[in-house]
């Protein structure tokens, strides 16, 4: 019976990619995307490309092989195989003829002790392919969820993909919400929320820590709107949580020689590379060079010198996956040099840390290297702690 419901899942996933056309264009498929189109003056539209949609309500789930399902339930992460999916399930549905079911069983030879299913478009989608949607009218995600026996608890998510076609948010979680028995209608607000890219459209993840039992709960009507439902049904306003993000990879600029020696070129690779390399020292820091960003940059028709501002810097961090971009510049001054440097932060696009290191070159430019990289490890560090008690 187990192996007939593996069967149907996977061809209704088959069946699904098929009926609703999804894009599976790739890097080498963007040839000659122009900047233009990636950094629109609008600052709401500053994104890497996600298709338009037609209107809204935006249907995440809506029916099974319904046309308007614009998300494939294909990303299982964890103890994947702790879980049941069943798109097709006739009992008690909330509204049309089927509801999802949600079936996770902890099991003694499970490892992580817990499992998510994610919603993606295309189907097992993790960042590789072009298959976001540009849903930044969105205000308000809605969806309707209850639980067999009541008391089973879930965190549900949006967004978070990561990989050379990210999504423009950090996973947003609700934190864990306890379930009841009866159909419960849930909101949660997207205000401030960049959802200019998204092809992860949601999430549930469910754990034995809190589910030691394991649990089933059903889903039905996943969508998202422009304006607040107008309605009379009770339901549960829920708020995200930000205790997921952490800063996993950086990117360091060449730095930039402002003054009018050009003896003092050399620097701005010695500057950059000596960052570089002390910021790998930290474990859980991915660092990308010049030469990487730049090969990838020519896959879309673009070079690095595209990017010079920060409202830029917002644009290529989303196409190469960033969480923080460092820049400076140096200057000659009085037989000093004046390195600044800067901390751009690609989910709002803000400097968040500058400062200052004075030094000379010949025998003490090495104690100069040493003290802005220190400044830049330091920073860094603390963000993580800080994000840690959010």
């Amino acid at each position: 019976m187990k192996n007939l419901k593996v069967v149907i899942f996977l061809l209704l996933l088959f069946l699904s990619n098929r009926l609703y056309p999804q894009s599976t264009q790739s890097a080498q498929g963007m040839q000659g995307t122009s900047f233009n189109s990636l950094n629109n003056e609008d600052e709401e539209s500053n994104y890497v490309p996600g298709k338009n949609v037609d209107g809204f309500p935006f249907y995440v789930y809506y029916d099974a092989l319904a046309r308007n399902n614009h998300f494939v339930p294909s990303g299982l992460m964890g103890d994947w195989s702790d879980i049941i999916v069943n798109g097709i399930y006739q009992k008690n549905p909330k509204k049309g003829k089927y509801c999802i079911k949600l079936q996770y069983t902890v099991k003694e030879e499970s490892q992580k002790g817990w499992v998510s299913i994610s919603w993606q478009n295309p189907a097992f989608n993790w960042g590789g392919v072009k298959g976001g949607y540009n849903l930044f009218k969105a205000k308000k995600l809605y969806f309707y969820a209850r639980g067999r026996f009541g008391g089973e608890k879930a965190e549900f998510l949006i967004g978070g993909i990561k990989g050379f076609f990210s999504d423009t948010v950090e996973n947003k979680s609700t934190g864990l919400i306890s379930l009841t028995t009866n159909w419960q209608l849930y909101e949660l607000d997207l205000t401030d929320i960049d959802l200019t890219y998204i092809s992860r459209g949601f999430c549930v993840m469910l754990s034995s820590s809190v589910n030691p039992e394991g649990c089933t709960i059903y889903l039905d009507e996943i969508f998202y709107t422009d304006t607040p439902l107008l309605h009379n049904e009770q339901h549960q306003t829920l708020s995200f949580t930000n205790s997921n993000r952490k800063i996993k990879k950086v990117a360091v600029m060449e730095f930039e020689n402002t003054s009018r020696s050009k003896d003092l070129n050399y620097l701005s690779k010695v500057i950059s590379e000596a960052v570089s390399t002390s910021l790998a020292k930290i474990k859980e820091i991915t660092v990308m060079d010049i030469k990487s960003i730049d090969n990838n940059l020519k896959t879309l028709s673009l070079t690095i010198e595209n990017f010079h501002s920060l409202n830029e810097d917002k644009v290529l961090g989303k196409i190469m996956g960033l969480d923080i971009i460092i820049r400076g510049s140096y200057v000659e001054v009085k037989n000093q040099i004046l390195i600044n440097i800067k901390l751009v932060d690609i989910l709002t696009g803000s400097v968040i840390a500058s400062d200052q290191k004075r030094g000379t070159t010949g025998k003490d430019l090495f104690l100069l290297l040493d003290k802005t990289s220190a400044y830049i490890n330091e920073q860094i560090k603390e963000l993580n702690e800080s994000l840690k008690e959010k």
